[in-house]
């Protein structure tokens, strides 16, 4: 049975018994989101991460989205 979203569950993998090419293959990230991430796109979202926890540590204001570039 599977666990209704929302409900709390850990998330268990779904990994083959045979782990071959093609399997590997679709795991794979998409090049142009490898460049975005090592781009700017990860140190954008350290930052974020790190005002986000400053401001809930402090209990100041509301969430502040994440602007991607």
């Amino acid at each position: 049975m599977e666990p209704l979203q929302g409900s709390i569950y850990p998330i268990t993998a779904r990994v083959p018994a045979t782990l071959d090419k093609g399997y590997l293959k679709q795991q794979l990230i998409p090049c142009d989101l490898i460049e975005r991430i090592r781009g700017r796109l990860l140190f954008e979202t350290a930052i974020w991460s790190i005002d986000e926890s400053a401001r809930i540590a402090s209990g100041k204001g509301r969430p502040v989205e994440l602007q991607m570039h």
